[in-house]
């Protein structure tokens, strides 16, 4: 029998190519799973629960009432639309928080995530979403850090890249007051309370002075006259800066008038300048005007020294500090 070898190596090369296509078939159904599975978005089960949004438009009623945490690794637009009037809207740098009201259409250029989406996640807060987002432990620049969950009460030490912003607020875009807010450049020192929010642009916050975590408020608090303390601050406002701030404090104010900060009052003590920053609701149970003993942590705002997180303690008019109590308070 008679071979024909042309028709041999036809059916050989045929075998080849289906053998590359197969191989090639199977490498890329390997490659796409991976591909599939490396990009898997941990937000799809909060999602399908309606415990988070990716970014889009959606209409009116869609995204529940409520407060959400925003997050984007490269900064994105928010806004509520209500028949053409905007009622909030915000160029986020990186990550913050927004009260979602119900009524308008929503634009979203990040991920909208619930209170409950966020214990679902086992994450604090919006910081610590985009710090797992950007793989940036120590990300510590522009951004709407909410007081408690972000980062702790106390004082800060703001340095901007150029012109700075920094703002103090109540709540989160769409439901807040704006309490204080200023442009600058170069350094600039702030003070904040639990429940409240700063708001940074081009700028880095480093702790100055803050509330440890699972330190209580009910600690052991050292007696020092609210006189003295105010004229050691004139007299050497360092030695309290590196010293003292962040230490728990009873003393002794005149209440006399006070400063309406949105869910807070800033009282301030008619005889010496001090300032105590307490809730609303603590405020309203002891808003007449007389000698008032409280507790707070001595915090620095702006070149002036008060107590934050504050609370009342008695009405006691003969309250006394010991002799010896600023020495104890710088040591």
């Amino acid at each position: 029998m008679k071979l024909n070898l042309n028709s041999m190596k036809i059916a050989i090369t045929i075998c080849l190519i289906l053998f590359v296509v197969a191989c090639g078939k199977t490498e890329n159904k390997s490659q796409s799973g991976q591909s599939s599975s490396a990009t898997s978005d941990p937000f799809d089960s909060l999602s399908k629960t309606g415990q988070a949004f990716k970014p889009g438009t959606y209409a009116k009623g869609h995204i529940p009432k409520g407060d959400y945490a925003f997050v984007s690794p490269k900064g994105g637009y928010f806004s509520e639309e209500f028949n053409g009037q905007i009622l909030a809207n915000e160029n986020f740098a990186s990550f913050g928080y927004v009260y979602v009201q119900g009524i308008g259409d929503i634009t979203t250029r990040g991920y909208l995530i619930s209170m409950e989406g966020l214990k679902q996640l086992s994450q604090s807060g919006a910081l610590s979403i985009y710090k797992s987002m950007t793989n940036s432990a120590d990300y510590n620049f522009s951004g709407y850090y909410k007081v408690g969950l972000d980062i702790d009460p106390g004082s800060y030490k703001l340095t901007s890249s150029s012109d700075g912003y920094v703002s103090i607020e109540s709540g989160p875009l769409g439901h807040s007051k704006t309490i204080r807010n200023d442009i600058f450049n170069g350094e600039k020192t702030v003070s904040v309370s639990s429940g409240q929010y700063l708001v940074v642009t081009r700028a880095s916050i480093t702790p100055m002075s803050t509330l440890p975590q699972g330190k209580s408020t009910t600690d052991q608090a050292l007696k020092v006259d609210s006189i003295i303390l105010a004229l050691k601050a004139s007299s050497n406002p360092f030695e309290l800066r590196k010293r003292a701030l962040g230490k728990r404090v009873e003393t002794q104010i005149f209440s006399e008038s006070f400063i309406d900060e949105g869910n807070y009052a800033r009282v301030i003590d008619g005889n010496s300048g001090i300032f105590c920053i307490m809730t609303g609701t603590e405020f309203g149970k002891h808003n007449k005007k007389g000698y008032k003993v409280v507790q707070g942590i001595l915090m620095e705002d702006e070149g002036k020294f008060g107590l934050n997180d504050c609370s009342f303690v008695s009405d006691e008019s003969g309250w006394k500090a010991p002799d010896n109590a600023y020495e104890e308070l710088i040591k």
